[in-house]
């Protein structure tokens, strides 16, 4: 079954129906930080997210463990592959704290704009420092726990110097604007001719003809005499 609108397309539901399939078989009880209890195929995952280094011993992925191999060439068993790496987070656990990184992670938790500065970077005295915080993070039921997260992360030689509380205040946008338009009107009429010039030639010319005929009436009887 699968909660998708009905335009979805088919594929999107058949995906839908496996993610959530796949979500049912997942036992929620096994989320846990603890490495003596996390089973073996999510060490990776408690690893990764305590960025903890594991070069040398072979991390197992997933349920097929990569198996260490010792200088003979031996394997070495599943069991004590996970032994070191469960102790090596351990052990993590314990080299972190005490860190001025503990103290940043353990302020994030619970005050998202915390810092903090270190003496040699402010000048103030040897092991001393001082942690920022922006206001808005910060009320007065807040304040105590502050300070005992400060108490329980730092190491016992470094000391508070002192907690600043910074106001934020953001730039107040004035936006302002104009704008010009410009054109050109264009108008096309058809096309008219302004003036027309004809030229020509013409040839005038005239005939006259004058005839004369002369009638000669001979008699040729009278010749003879």
């Amino acid at each position: 079954m699968t909660l998708l609108p009905a335009h979805k397309d088919e594929i999107y539901k058949k995906l839908d129906e496996l993610f959530g399939a796949r979500l049912d078989e997942f036992d929620v009880s096994l989320i846990a930080t603890n490495p003596d209890l996390i089973p073996a195929k999510l060490l990776p995952h408690l690893v990764a997210s305590f960025d903890i280094e594991t070069n040398g011993i072979g991390v197992p992925h997933d349920s097929g463990a990569l198996v260490e191999r010792g200088a003979s060439g031996s394997a070495t068993s599943d069991n004590t592959q996970y032994s070191s790496i469960r102790k090596l987070i351990k052990n993590a656990f314990i080299i972190k704290k005490g860190t001025v990184e503990s103290i940043k992670v353990a302020l994030k938790s619970f005050f998202a704009g915390a810092s903090i500065e270190e003496w040699y970077q402010y000048g103030g005295e040897p092991y001393f420092f001082r942690v920022k915080v922006l206001l808005d993070g910060v009320s007065f039921d807040s304040w105590d726990k502050l300070e005992a997260i400060v108490s329980t992360y730092k190491n016992v030689r470094s000391v508070l110097d002192r907690i600043s509380i910074e106001l934020e205040c953001k730039k107040a946008v004035c936006q302002m604007g104009g704008y010009s338009i410009s054109g050109e009107s264009l108008e096309i009429y058809p096309y008219q001719t302004p003036s027309i010039e004809s030229s020509g030639t013409h040839f005038i010319g005239a005939k006259a003809s004058l005839h004369e005929w002369i009638n000669i009436n001979l008699e040729i009887r009278n010749l003879d005499e």
